[in-house]
């Protein structure tokens, strides 16, 4: 990743639109800037960027050392302390906008509280989103950024590797996603993607279940779905196991997502739209039956973040691009029996996506 070059392709974005850009922390600060502070709360962290002239970077005292993690060459950088107001910073930096436009990018993931403190100070300019800008690069994956997707999918790899050498039964879906946790750390990943699901017998019908108190039992159906980050870069997969023994019906119901998601995999190239991605994957649900059951898209980008552009829903027209990375996760869900879905990370090349994720995608009875 280099920072500089991003930030560059920011700014020569914002000179006929824009009159500059209010950053705080989030994939997009560390994308444009290298600085990736962690539980930054109420405190005011921010980079305001000038389309005419360097960068204003405000930062509390706290975090002083992370100025080092930056390669970017600031106008000026404003340390301030808690007895002080940091506001006052940032009134002077938005002063120095020469307001032609009338119009700033605002981070998206900007806290309320801190949006609120800052909404006088911005009264005269509109707000656009930052990552409408950004996202238009941040798409296409360099090698580097690969590289480091690459490694946070072999993470997730080993972790479900490890997984298979559990002893799962009695174990509570909270255990084991700590557990996960565990070993995607042990493997080597910095953090997680998200938090952690494990969803077990009729609670794996929920495709955003919270992990429970609930004890895994013979004949459960088991949706393990994580993420580990490295160097910032995020995976996601989702597998599925039976316990012991599969409940009845539930091999052909593995069978029909597995099918979605290699007859799916199998049409990504450059130039495809999102959407025939999303259709390829669900006409093979629909017409096994199931169409009512497959409940959400079928994939998202991935990067920085485990979820940004481009979104493969059904009407997304956009043109899959060579060097877009993104999910693709059919599931059926069958309300108070058990949930199947099977996840890869795929890596769009000129004439075929390559799975980032390479952990077994047969049906697993532990």
């Amino acid at each position: 990743m280099d920072p500089k070059n991003n930030l560059k392709r920011l700014i020569s974005q914002m000179d006929d639109s824009y009159d500059g850009a209010l950053i705080t922390p989030g994939s997009n600060l560390y994308y444009l800037t290298g600085l990736n502070p962690k539980n930054v709360l109420e405190r005011l962290f921010s980079v305001i960027v000038y389309p005419d002239k360097k960068p204003v970077l405000i930062i509390p005292k706290l975090y002083e050392d992370y100025i080092e993690q930056s390669s970017i060459d600031f106008e000026n950088i404003y340390v301030w302390g808690d007895d002080q107001d940091p506001y006052k910073y940032l009134e002077k930096a938005l002063k120095d906008l020469k307001g032609c436009n009338k119009n700033l990018l605002i981070e998206d993931s900007m806290s309320a509280d801190v949006l609120m403190k800052i909404k006088d100070l911005l009264g005269k300019y509109s707000w656009s989103s930052l990552n409408s800008e950004t996202s238009r690069f941040r798409k296409i994956k360099s090698k580097e950024e690969v590289r480091h997707m690459k490694k946070a999918a072999e993470i997730a790899d080993h972790t479900f590797e490890a997984l298979l050498e559990e002893q799962l039964i009695g174990k509570t879906e909270i255990e084991l996603a700590s557990h996960i946790d565990l070993l995607l750390k042990e493997f080597g990943a910095s953090d997680t993607s998200f938090e952690t699901m494990v969803a077990s017998g009729p609670n794996s019908a929920n495709p955003h279940h919270f992990p429970s108190k609930r004890r895994l039992k013979e004949k459960d159906i088991v949706i393990f779905d994580y993420g580990a980050k490295y160097k910032g870069y995020c995976s996601d997969i989702s597998r599925t196991v039976a316990i012991k023994k599969a409940p009845e019906g539930s091999k052909k119901v593995y069978d029909i997502v597995k099918s979605a998601l290699s007859k799916s995999k199998e049409i990504v190239k450059a130039g495809i739209e999102a959407r025939h991605i999303d259709k390829q994957a669900r006409d093979v649900i629909v017409d096994e039956g199931f169409g009512e059951n497959f409940k959400h898209r079928v994939g998202h980008g991935i990067g920085l973040d485990a979820h940004e552009e481009p979104y493969l829903t059904g009407e997304n027209r956009e043109k899959i691009k060579k060097g877009m990375t993104f999910t693709i996760e059919p599931g059926i869900y069958l309300k108070g029996r058990y949930g199947i879905r099977i996840e890869d990370d795929i890596y769009t090349m000129e004439k075929e996506g390559k799975s980032l994720t390479k952990s077994d995608r047969e049906f697993i009875c532990l």
